[in-house]
């Protein structure tokens, strides 16, 4: 079984600095980083974080900032690990080890991000690498109501990228987020980037407009991180997402969903 035990995976303490609730469920929580960085995350990399007294769960890289070695990460709560890591106060100290998984930076000069709910994570921090604006990033964020959507919009805008909503509600396009995407030209971008939960991929891949390149961040269990324990192998595909994801193209996520 492939496995990366490279030195620039390293174990650091944080501390929580802000807990800002971005939307009905959705959390921006930011950290300090109590040690030096190795290396830099490149999207769209993630961490292990571990929780005192839960467990370590992976964690997409929603932000960085090297100048003051902050790390943000988007949060839904879903489970008592993630609703434990959105009530915890500022000052409180947890770990994490990273960073994790391929990078992948997309060719071109105009790129459509779709997210879906706590997909969004890896898109923020995609349109701050790429140094994006209105003009070269465009983003279609999806929940199933407004108050899902919060002031993500807001968000998207100050990190250089253009915001378009879709839910069942006051949004930009009114139904589902693959309703939006079928209703887009997506001949006008270079490079399409996918990331939301494993039904909303399932479905996109049937609409998908093959003249157009698209990559999916996928999800799968993840305990590890490291390629040890074999957990997150994705089926039909014989690979680890932890090593060789998280980002994979069209082809290769078509077979993991056959």
């Amino acid at each position: 079984m492939k496995t990366i035990l490279s030195p620039s995976i390293k174990y650091y303490s944080i501390k929580l600095i802000n807990n800002n609730k971005l939307s009905l469920n959705l959390y921006l929580l930011d950290f300090k980083i109590l040690d030096n960085i190795i290396t830099e995350p490149k999207p769209p990399q993630f961490i292990m974080l571990w929780v005192p007294g839960y467990e370590a769960i992976p964690m997409s890289v929603a932000g960085f900032n090297s100048e003051d070695n902050t790390l943000s990460i988007l949060v839904k709560p879903v489970g008592p690990t993630t609703r434990r890591l959105v009530s915890m106060s500022c000052g409180s100290y947890l770990g994490m080890y990273g960073f994790l998984g391929r990078e992948h930076i997309p060719h071109g000069n105009k790129f459509l991000f779709v997210a879906g709910g706590s997909g969004l994570a890896p898109i923020l921090y995609y349109l701050k690498y790429l140094g994006c604006t209105p003009d070269k990033c465009h983003v279609l964020f999806g929940c199933w109501r407004r108050e899902e959507i919060g002031d993500a919009p807001r968000l998207i805008s100050k990190l250089g990228g253009k915001p378009y909503t879709a839910c069942f509600g006051e949004c930009d396009y009114q139904g589902t987020i693959l309703d939006a995407y079928t209703k887009i030209n997506l001949g006008e971008y270079d490079a399409i980037i996918v990331s939301g939960p494993p039904e909303m991929i399932g479905n996109m891949l049937n609409k998908v407009n093959n003249n157009v390149n698209h990559y999916f961040i996928l999800e799968e269990t993840i305990k590890c991180g490291l390629g040890l324990c074999g957990k997150c192998t994705l089926r039909n595909l014989g690979r680890l997402l932890c090593i060789d994801g998280p980002l994979f193209n069209y082809e290769d996520t078509l077979r993991v969903y056959s």
